[in-house]
């Protein structure tokens, strides 16, 4: 009968006690006919081993009796700790919709490479038809000799000043912003004034109820007890540009949902009801619009959107007829004040 000898199982820090040279009868009971496998953990020769505290090393490639990298001999095992969420690193990857982490879009260019390649390329697209596929940045690489840094630098500067739209996975494309414009001659239509600039408008309706309106609102339109308001989402050549709150004065619109479903036009349908509305005030700022204004025109939270209060009155009577609270894409459209 063949004997073989017991060699110390070195991968679990486990020494034979009868030395490397000691016969043993019969074969390896944890082996398989080709040798592989080995003893049960923690067990030689049918002898049990007294299991080593948790954290304590044993493993392969960490060494008999060091403690675990990273953790206290004796500290208790539980789940990982979650990232931060200011997390860069490769674990788990920031931004909402796990999108990869990018500059952002405040975010300034120094470097000077990087700015004269941006301005040549400015005046060399500002001719170029909308929609236009720009450069890539192998392409700009190889035709300005410079470093992909510097090509990089050069198109998020162009997306900060609008003149460009980057999609993941499809290029960097020419976009030119549709100029709104507001004045003391201009009628106060959405409709009207987007499709004067070139645009396609088109209006949906969200919600028409009665409510009490904010302060600002009631001392601009007066009256008591609640107000009509209206609440849409308006598209621009099939992307959403604005969300609409308009607040009505009392007998103004008395069937508005009714008169909404016939026509999209606010402006349209006051003239129907045989008003003539004027822009009376209007304020025109840039501020963070709230979470759910960001979901309805699809932007990140936090993100700058134009916001205009505008009063809006009957022109022969000085009656107010409706209060309107707009929040307008900064990307998509560019307010022009004409005095």
């Amino acid at each position: 009968m063949a004997y073989r000898s017991r060699r110390p199982d070195r991968r679990r820090g486990l020494r034979h006690r009868g030395g490397a040279g000691a016969p043993r009868a019969g074969p390896d009971p944890g082996r398989d006919a080709r040798g592989r496998g080995g003893r049960p953990r923690g067990c030689l020769g049918g002898r049990r081993h007294r299991r080593r505290p948790e954290g304590r090393g044993g493993g392969r490639g960490r060494g008999r009796g060091r403690p675990h990298r990273g953790r206290h001999p004796g500290a208790a095992v539980g789940p990982p700790a979650p990232l931060d969420p200011g997390h860069r690193g490769r674990g788990r990857r920031s931004g909402r919709g796990d999108r990869p982490a990018r500059q952002a879009r405040g975010a300034a260019v120094t470097d000077p490479r990087a700015r004269e390649l941006a301005a040549e390329l400015s005046a060399e697209i500002a001719g170029w038809a909308k929609g236009t596929r720009v450069p890539s940045e192998h392409q700009l690489m190889a035709r300005f000799r410079v470093s992909r840094s510097v090509a990089r630098s050069a198109l998020q500067l162009l997306e900060q000043q609008y003149l460009v739209r980057r999609s993941q996975g499809a290029g960097t494309f020419v976009h030119h912003r549709l100029d709104y414009v507001i004045g003391r001659n201009r009628r106060p239509s959405l409709h009207r004034t987007i499709t004067e600039s070139g645009g396609r408008a088109r209006t949906f309706v969200l919600s028409v109820r009665q409510e009490e309106p904010p302060p600002e609102v009631r001392e601009a339109v007066g009256g008591h007890g609640p107000l009509t308001r209206l609440e849409r989402l308006a598209y621009l050549d099939d992307e959403v540009v604005t969300f609409l709150q308009e607040w009505f004065a009392d007998g103004v619109a008395p069937h508005l949902d009714v008169g909404m479903n016939v026509i999209d036009s606010v402006e349209e349908l006051l003239r129907g009801l045989r008003f003539q509305p004027v822009r009376a005030t209007c304020r025109v700022t840039v501020a963070c619009p709230p979470d759910r204004m960001c979901d309805r025109l699809e932007l990140e939270h936090g993100s700058h959107a134009w916001s205009v209060d505008s009063l809006n009155l009957d022109e022969p009577t000085g009656r107010p007829l409706f209060y309107s609270c707009n929040w307008t894409r900064i990307d998509l459209v560019r307010f022009v004040c004409e005095l």
